[in-house]
């Protein structure tokens, strides 16, 4: 269901009549549309300078959040901190729990990104503040619209401006859902139960991670005995040997990755990179940052694609082939589930027979 018909919980297709046109779309008939500037003070924050006061950063222990701070949801604390020197002479602003921050600039991806404080705080000139003047909203609820209209923040900022931002004037007019008080309430509820049911799963992926990385150390330093049991080199160290990789086992050889397969970089030699008419084909273009969201698995997904023109300038590895990130995200590795461009911030490596399995993976 869409944001507004399944956040009031009605059946759309049985009961259209409980709903209404409004400048947001279909919405349920008792709910009300808004600006922001209604229910909100809009406030931005500051920064001191640090460089002609260090007074204001040294020892501080007030929370003062920089757009990277917004987790989409409550904000505990900060990465930086000032002092009561800098509160004093300085234009920041303590701002109250339950304060909706959004970013305005600071790169594509944190244009409209979100956070409540649970504490006070203050903010840089990047985030617009909503200090609640209203009784008929709940901070809760007016988080989730925001984030559900994010993508009409990113309109904004790439189709009003040079320079891809939001402004103060942008937050005030901003137009949101507004249910009855209850309704917010419930809203806020169902969602911050999804979060947990999030947070909890993301704790036990990094647990899992964590196990993972364990069990990498002992595998590729200690090997499995004929009973497949990891060799203990305290118990016997007599099956160990010293290499120029440390401690490993008697039977283990270390040979150069270029033994083992064919090395090569990525490519893409036209300037500049962003020219339009060597992208959006058919052939799949893989980023550093495709290979760090699949890393130690078979990656079959991509950010680019080329077309005709973009695969004569660029590189094709084939299938199972390991993708080794050299820029941005170093070392990061995938498997190629299908066969893709590099760019030349990445490496294949072509694995060679016999060292090559047999089941055609790697």
């Amino acid at each position: 269901m869409s944001f507004y018909k399944g956040w009031g919980m009605r059946e759309v297709l049985i009961k259209t009549e409980e709903f209404k046109d409004s400048p947001l779309g279909n919405i349920p008939k008792d709910w009300d549309v808004v600006t922001l500037g209604l229910l909100f003070q809009i406030q931005t924050g500051a920064t001191p300078l640090r460089t002609k006061h260090q007074s204001y950063f040294a020892g501080g222990t007030i929370p003062w959040i920089k757009t990277m701070d917004l987790n989409e949801g409550w904000i505990l604390d900060s990465d930086e901190k000032i002092t009561e020197v800098a509160l004093k002479e300085c234009s920041v602003q303590m701002l109250p729990p339950k304060t909706v921050l959004i970013a305005m600039y600071g790169g594509w991806e944190q244009i409209g990104r979100t956070g409540i404080l649970k504490y006070p705080a203050t903010t840089n000139q990047a985030i617009s503040s909503l200090v609640k003047i209203s009784s008929l909203v709940e901070s809760e609820f007016v988080i989730r619209a925001l984030q559900h209209g994010r993508i009409r923040w990113k309109a904004f900022a790439a189709s009003t401006r040079k320079d891809p931002n939001i402004t103060k004037d942008d937050v005030v007019n901003f137009l949101i859902p507004l249910p009855s008080l209850p309704e917010q309430r419930h809203i806020a509820e169902i969602l911050d139960t999804v979060d947990e049911a999030i947070a909890h799963t993301s704790s036990l992926i990094t647990k899992l991670k964590q196990t993972k990385a364990g069990l990498l150390q002992d595998l590729l330093t200690r090997g499995l005995d004929e009973d497949g049991k990891l060799r203990d080199p305290q118990a016997h160290p007599e099956q160990f040997k010293d290499s120029v990789l440390g401690l490993i086992p008697k039977a283990w050889k270390v040979k150069p990755l270029s033994e083992l397969a064919d090395v090569d970089r990525g490519k893409f030699t036209h300037r500049p990179r962003n020219d339009p008419r060597f992208y959006d084909g058919s052939y799949p273009f893989i980023q550093t940052g495709d290979i760090t969201k699949t890393i130690g698995g078979i990656l079959t997904t991509y950010s680019q694609t080329l077309n005709e023109r973009g695969i004569t300038v660029s590189r094709e590895f084939p299938i199972n082939t390991i993708a080794i990130t050299i820029a941005a995200n170093i070392a990061d590795t995938a498997i190629l589930g299908i066969p893709m461009f590099f760019p030349d911030s990445v490496v294949g490596a072509v694995v060679k027979a016999p060292n090559r399995s047999t089941n055609n993976t790697i």
